[in-house]
């Protein structure tokens, strides 16, 4: 196997064609040569992954005890958005009933509607559908024409200035993971978790979302009675991205990161064109499963995710009274914020972080 042959193997196009045995053989030649010899790699699978009709077939494994998606590049790969509100449900850009009177008449034309949102204090004209397309379109990514190189991307984002350690159930107190380094830990996050209350305080007690200690912070695991536990360090992007590269990591930049958001679709999200959640148990589900690379990204709009460039940072924070476009909008692909990083220690309640190994010569 050539180099050359190697790295089209690699690209999209053609790794959809390849055979079990012929990708697997490729996964060897990118581990040998691209990940430190020095980490463990396990529990490596070949899983199929869809989202919106999106398919791709390829590996996940475990680096570090981390899991990874190996993502296969595209090369003339259009990323962007200029299209604003085209493809979206006109009700639900201007976030009113399916059924309002005259509705797509009235909307075709671009007039005015009663404003849900009369203290919505910007440039936007949140009543017609012109006014959500220009806010749109300021607020997503320039159209532009890229290549993306394969890579090995971490299935999950996790917080910043921390390092993934494990799992601790709140249930029987066990914690399963990097045990060695839980260990001078555990005294301090079991007095976090189990504080000593009245009973009286016992009664209204729950566990709190997330837990930040001086050492260490604890994230709950949606639907169980476990949390995720983190080493915590503060550190800024700068001394990030210089920890990352010692073993061989790097974050992405904003290319990248959308291609592996979204897959260079033509759709503003990468589940489709649904902004209504509510409308069925079924969307916000679809919101929040695995992309058509098996990857998963935040839905709570609580914290942005960071790339190579403290100014582009990626989803981000959205209020739940602002118009439904604003409070959606931070999910789209091509988001993006003009927000731009403090040169401060990233905060694990405020950041997240997704680690890569590219791919290329």
């Amino acid at each position: 196997m050539t180099k050359v042959n190697f790295y089209e193997q690699l690209e999209w196009s053609n790794w959809k064609l390849l055979q079990d045995q012929e990708k697997k053989m490729i996964l060897q030649q990118v581990l040998m040569y691209f990940v430190n010899p020095l980490l463990e790699i396990s529990d490596i699978r070949l899983q199929d992954f869809e989202l919106a009709g999106i398919k791709c077939r390829t590996f996940s494994l475990e680096i570090a005890g981390e899991r990874y998606i190996l993502i296969p590049g595209q090369q003339q790969t259009i990323l962007g958005w200029d299209l604003g509100t085209e493809g979206l449900r006109p009700h639900e850009v201007l976030d009113l009933p399916k059924d309002s009177a005259d509705f797509f008449q009235l909307s075709a034309l671009g007039e005015s509607f009663l404003s849900r949102y009369p203290e919505e204090e910007d440039q936007y004209d949140w009543q017609t559908i012109s006014g959500v397309s220009q806010y749109i379109n300021d607020y997503t990514t320039q159209l532009r024409q890229v290549d993306i190189p394969p890579m090995l991307v971490a299935q999950y984002a996790i917080p910043g200035s921390c390092q993934y350690l494990g799992r601790f159930d709140t249930v029987t107190g066990n914690f399963t993971g990097a045990v060695d380094v839980y260990a001078p830990l555990e005294e301090t996050i079991k007095q976090a978790v189990f504080p000593n209350l009245s009973p009286a305080e016992s009664l209204s007690w729950e566990y709190p979302r997330q837990l930040l200690l001086e050492t260490a912070y604890l994230e709950t695991i949606p639907e169980t009675d476990a949390y995720y536990v983190f080493g915590y360090q503060p550190e800024t992007h700068a001394e990030l991205q210089k920890r990352l590269a010692k073993k061989g990591f790097d974050l992405l930049t904003e290319d990248e990161w959308e291609f592996a958001a979204g897959a260079g679709t033509r759709r503003l999200f990468r589940w489709g064109n649904e902004l209504d959640f509510s409308a069925s148990p079924e969307r916000k589900q679809l919101a929040g499963k695995a992309n058509m690379f098996g990857l998963h990204f935040a839905t709570d709009l609580a914290r942005y995710e960071v790339t190579d460039n403290p100014a582009h940072l990626k989803m981000g924070p959205a209020s739940p009274k602002a118009p439904l476009i604003k409070q959606r909008l931070p999910l789209s692909t091509y988001y993006q914020s003009f927000s731009r990083l403090a040169e401060t220690a990233l905060d694990p309640t405020k950041h997240l972080v997704r680690k890569a190994i590219r791919i290329e010569p």
